[in-house]
């Protein structure tokens, strides 16, 4: 008896986190939900936002209200402390990357309804070549 109440104990700590943590999420969007609501009605919404975008700034707002430290929001948006960076940063490389992508997807658009792609032209090889030749470029 003594063994299984040590074993629920242990299965209940280990738990808790998450179940902590779910109740936080689930406080989390209900504010965001009732903000929304809120400001729909009021038509402060901004065109073009919608509820995914909406959350994730609210989200945002709400995290650093609750951690009270602007030292703390800022080093982790700064992404000079060594953490990873939150998921609207993006690197350097990555800026560049996009760029490339648009480039060559609208050279790859031109193209098409130019009818000057090569027979058989599929967009992986175009890709390919094309973000090696703006690669080289310093593009």
């Amino acid at each position: 008896m003594r063994h299984l109440k040590t074993i629920i104990f242990c299965i209940s700590v280990s738990f808790a986190p998450f179940v902590v943590a779910a109740a936080h999420a689930d406080t989390v969007q209900q504010q965001c939900a009732d903000q929304w609501k809120t400001d729909k009605a009021a038509g402060k919404i901004p065109d073009g936002t919608n509820w995914a975008k909406f959350y994730s700034a609210c989200a945002a707002r709400l995290k650093m209200a609750s951690t009270g430290s602007a030292a703390s929001a800022a080093s982790a948006t700064s992404g000079t402390t060594g953490k990873p960076q939150t998921s609207g940063q993006q690197t350097p490389g990555q800026i560049a990357a996009h760029q490339r992508v648009k480039k060559c997807g609208a050279e790859w658009q031109e193209k098409k309804a130019a009818n000057k792609l090569p027979a058989g032209a599929k967009w992986p090889q175009f890709w390919s070549e094309c973000n090696t030749r703006l690669k080289a470029q310093g593009n």
